[in-house]
């Protein structure tokens, strides 16, 4: 499987990606994550303007193998959702990095992202997983 990885955003352990403008956050789920889990089949929103916590679940992305719970990358309030992908949850499937992200947040002052991997580790974690589960 051909994984996409965007080079301008950073990547959490659980499958979400995190594109920073500003003080602003954009959040999605990675290609890969979207991959996984096949067709995207709803959501419900969560609640504008909720504190969030790092690795806090937001709410559950429900698709055909399996639902996932959608955490935060970051410590934030919740900002906006993107109503287009609650009225179309394919668009995770069709374009992940672009029209299917799915909140944002504000980024908390002073918060760090360094603990969120950028493309480089990202691909390289990837390399290392497909070593290991090639070997005997």
């Amino acid at each position: 499987m051909t994984v996409q990885i965007a080079d301008d955003i950073r990547y959490s352990d659980h499958g979400e990606w995190l594109r920073l403008e500003g003080d602003i956050a954009r959040v999605g789920v990675t290609d890969r994550l979207q991959a996984t889990l096949g067709r995207i089949e709803g959501a419900d929103p969560p609640e504008v303007g909720a504190a969030l916590q790092t690795g806090q679940p937001v709410f559950p992305l429900r698709a055909e193998r399996r639902t996932h719970r959608v955490r935060a990358p970051v410590n934030g309030t919740l900002v906006e959702i993107n109503p287009a992908v609650f009225a179309d949850p394919s668009l995770v499937n069709r374009d992940p990095f672009g029209d299917g992200w799915l909140f944002t947040i504000r980024v908390e002052a002073g918060e760090d992202i360094e603990h969120l991997l950028d493309s480089h580790a990202l691909r390289k974690r990837l390399a290392n997983a497909a070593e290991f589960a090639d070997s005997p």
